[in-house]
């Protein structure tokens, strides 16, 4: 058993911490800089001979903060218990600068650790700082209500009503979870009916927790079944993702790359991918398939899913495998196992700390949300003020919290309905479109490359989700496609495939705004039927096909990523264009269009405005030396069609056609014309003579 989860038991309780006390309570424990012996080793799996190591003792229970700034090359940066040099926090990311946090109890004695890695040099500085963490005053228990909603006005009404509202939904009810009897009136008032399911949550989920400390956690990477990492036992931690994303792109350098998305988070934290293809560090123009992890930090199977499936092509290309050689050698795969690192190493260190390493389980969980706060963080870190800042550990009361929601916060029907108004409501949309680093991160990537098709991942109901994200809306263009390609892998993992909004409304969602603006064929994933993370072996299940939800003769998710990558090769679900051009240099193909968000609804549930924004498209393949180019590339129309909310759902796709452009070696543009092509049209070019001599120009009159 982890002695430091032991200690927390006997002392205090973080699943009953809401949140920091004033700014005076942070207290900078350390700032110098440093020099380490250079090491070939990993950080934070050890105490290292050679690296630099420095002692301190936490004042309290406290949030502990470490960063690392400056100097040049590879330096990691690692925190250990002094009691048993377990981690307490880690960051591994590639190059200089580290930011690693997590939890320190009352008088525990740390060490910390900088590590410089082959290559690197300089003296950075490193500064170590406490958060002091108050506990709550008592508020009133919470009761789990079942809220009637037959209607979809009745849903509009309980979105728009600022509770707090779970994930647990069915076909005519949805489970809200309140706190007080001022809160249970407030339904009455909306005129939703209601019952009680639970009266006193924090009653039940204090039975739920007494056998939790003897419960005994496995160990990583102890088997090779079940995962093509090889891993097992317990949840990765950031440090873990951002140390195997850096081994992988080292071990496999023809076909692996290292991305580091534009922007870095709140709290200064880069976002860390991987590229698989032939040559990948070529600019190439290949279908391509994104997959996302962690959008909504304590759903930790989405990331272990996203990066697994990194695993399984790697492995594969590596040992023959058909499949695998097919999709590396003819596709683009990227994959963003983290897309909030913030909240996501907020939730996962308060799991470590309170024993849930290897999940969560039970038939409850709002239970397990209302006894363990911390570990069910659901958004980013922006701050409660809507300042453009953030901060993992503010106030937090059940499922309300501080932070953005990044599943809401794109630009695409941003502001409609099912999207919080309130800064701590649970789905809060944020205060703009595309307001927040992770989405702008996430739009930056969709927008310079050409993806095919995506999966964002998330947990928990078992449903394979495709857009329209609102009720009211007609069924997109592309239905047909999207709607077999759903069904092919629902057979694979046994989920069910519907619309996002048979889950309930959502808008400003990632699937919306990459297939309306980018033309992606766009799904989500919920994985497992229950627990947003389950014990690992379950999702070790849901990926192999080993889960109750797996029916006969199904593989599971690694199956039905398999469905959707190789679809991308597929001629139907892209288009292509190939000829010829001058010599050398490349062919870029750009649009720029508006999108609107959805009618803006205020905090008083009143839709006002459509906000209009530029979104801009814009990718690049290489010209061959013998003068050829191949581009796959997403229809130039937009697959909007009317909407009932204006006028009549009738029409077709918007006509926004590419613009092709032609740069010669030294990047100089050459020329363009203008292209309309369909999804799965073939269209030769030849570009030599808008991108060759230069035209003179007529002589004047």
């Amino acid at each position: 058993m982890n002695p430091r989860f032991t200690a927390l038991i006997v002392g205090s309780a973080l699943g009953l911490v809401v949140g920091l006390s004033e700014s005076a309570s942070a207290r900078e424990a350390l700032r110098t800089a440093v020099s380490a012996t250079e090491r070939d080793a990993i950080c934070t799996e050890r105490p290292l001979d050679g690296a630099y190591q420095a002692t301190l003792r936490s004042p309290a229970l406290s949030t502990v903060t470490a960063r690392l700034d400056g100097g040049s090359g590879d330096w990691d940066l690692a925190l250990y218990s002094g009691r048993d040099h377990s981690v307490i926090a880690g960051s591994t990311y590639r190059g200089p600068t580290e930011v690693a946090s997590g939890y320190s109890l009352v008088g525990e004695r740390l060490i910390v650790q900088v590590c410089r890695l082959p290559g690197a040099s300089g003296k950075p500085t490193l500064s170590v700082d406490f958060n002091r963490i108050n506990p709550a005053v008592d508020p009133p228990p919470p009761t789990l209500l079942r809220v009637a909603t037959a209607t979809d006005e009745e849903r509009a009404r309980l979105a728009a009503s600022g509770l707090d509202i779970t994930e647990s939904v069915g076909p005519d009810w949805v489970d809200v979870l309140a706190y007080g009897a001022e809160e249970r009136r407030h339904l009455t008032r909306l005129g939703l009916s209601y019952s009680t399911l639970i009266g006193d949550l924090t009653r039940r989920s204090a039975r739920d927790r007494a056998g939790e400390t003897a419960t005994p956690q496995a160990s990583p990477r102890t088997s090779t079944a079940g995962f093509p990492s090889g891993r097992s036992g317990t949840y990765r931690r950031l440090f873990d993702y951002t140390t195997e994303l850096k081994a992988l792109a080292d071990a496999n350098p023809g076909i692996v790359r290292l991305i580091t998305l534009p922007e870095r988070t709140y709290l200064g934290r880069p976002v860390e991918g991987i590229v698989i293809s032939r040559r990948p560090a070529v600019n190439n123009s290949r279908p391509t398939f994104l997959q996302l992890g962690v959008h909504h930090s304590r759903e930790w199977p989405s990331g272990e899913h996203a990066l697994e499936w990194g695993y399984e092509l790697i492995n594969g290309y590596n040992a023959g495998d058909p499949k695998a050689l097919r999709l590396v050698r003819k596709t683009k795969t990227i994959i963003i196992p983290i897309v909030n690192p913030d909240g996501f190493n907020a939730s996962r260190e308060a799991g470590e700390l309170q024993g849930a390493a290897g999940g969560r389980g039970g038939t409850d969980e709002s239970a397990n949300i209302v006894s363990h706060l911390a570990e069910y963080k659901r958004k980013n870190c922006r701050l409660v003020d809507d300042s453009p800042a953030g901060n993992c550990n503010q106030p937090a009361l059940g499922t309300a919290e501080a932070g953005v929601d990044p599943n809401r916060n794109y630009g695409g029907l941003w502001g409609g309905p099912g999207a919080g108004t309130s800064p701590t409501a649970p789905d809060y949309r944020g205060p703009g479109p595309f307001s927040e680093p992770e989405t702008r991160n996430i739009k930056d990537l969709i927008s310079h490359n050409q993806v095919t098709a995506l999966v964002t991942n998330h947990s928990y109901a078992g449903l394979v989700l495709r857009p329209p994200g609102l009720a009211g809306d007609a069924d997109v263009i592309d239905e047909p496609l999207l709607e077999r390609l759903g069904e092919r892998m629902a057979r694979q993992n046994g989920y069910a495939n519907q619309h996002d909004y048979n889950l309930y409304d959502t808008t400003g969602t990632t699937e919306d705004w990459a297939y309306l603006t980018a033309g992606a064929l766009a799904y989500t994933f919920e994985i497992g039927p229950r627990n947003f993370h389950p014990p690992y072996s379950e999702t070790i299940d849901e990926w192999r096909g080993t889960s109750p939800l797996t029916p006969a003769g199904g593989g599971g998710n690694r199956a039905a990523y398999y469905r959707i990558a190789t679809t991308v090769l597929r001629r139907r679900s892209h288009a292509t264009i190939f000829g010829r051009a001058p010599k050398r240099g490349k062919v870029v193909i750009k649009k720029s269009l508006l999108t609107a968000t959805s009618p803006v609804i205020n905090q008083n549930g009143v839709a006002g405005a459509v906000i209009r924004f530029q979104d801009r498209l814009r990718s690049a393949a290489r010209i061959h030396r013998d003068g050829s180019f191949k581009f796959a590339i997403n229809p130039s129309t937009r697959p909007l069609v009317a909407r009932p909310g204006g006028r009549q759902s009738s029409g077709g796709a918007s006509r926004e056609r590419w613009t092709i452009v032609c740069h010669n070696r030294d990047g100089r543009r050459t020329g363009k014309r203008k292209l309309y092509i369909e999804r799965g049209e073939v269209k030769h070019l030849d570009l030599r003579h808008h991108c060759g001599r230069k035209r003179s120009r007529p002589a004047p009159k």
